[in-house]
């Protein structure tokens, strides 16, 4: 955590080239929520100020939502197990927020930044049994003009992926 909160804090001083947003998705985007906790306390105690207050400053839009929710998940999040029957419903709304004109990006924070691994695992197995392909290709052809945010989901999918192991 000591490290992962130093690199985050170089990360975002940007001396030369502004803010690591790829620094900050994939620590954030590869963390548990006990170590996301680790990382703002260690955070905090060496740089006197939240973690979330400087992605605040650092970040806009979706990437800073997501990142945002990552650091301060919902207790459901610790859960090991899976609710297929939902995960069937957020593979749709996924779906559904992908369709047509743009990418609508509310439903994609409100699940990626809300479920467990048990249950991102349980949406991208769900997305591909309903539409043939995998949510991560939807997502790399979906996000094409918000790659930080493409990036973070992908890297979450990782991270689902990773802890099922």
């Amino acid at each position: 955590a000591v490290k992962a909160a130093r690199r985050l804090h170089a990360a975002g001083k940007g001396l030369f080239c502004g803010t690591d947003e790829d620094t900050f998705i994939e620590v954030l985007g590869l963390a548990s929520p006990s170590f996301a906790a680790a990382i703002r306390y260690e955070y905090a105690m060496r740089f006197g100020h939240t973690l979330a207050s400087a992605v605040r400053d650092e970040m806009r839009g979706d990437l800073q939502a997501l990142l945002l929710a990552f650091l301060n998940p919902p207790p459901s999040v610790a859960s090991s197990t899976a609710d297929a029957k939902l995960a069937q419903q957020q593979a749709s709304d996924l779906h559904e927020a992908a369709k047509g004109m743009g990418t609508h990006t509310k439903p994609f924070i409100q699940i990626f930044g809300s479920v467990s691994h048990a249950q991102l695992n349980a949406v991208l197995r769900a997305y591909e049994a309903q539409f043939g392909r995998p949510l991560v290709e939807m997502l790399r052809e979906e996000f094409v003009f918000d790659l930080n945010v493409r990036k973070l989901c992908v890297t979450r999918c990782k991270w689902a992926a990773l802890v099922a192991q």
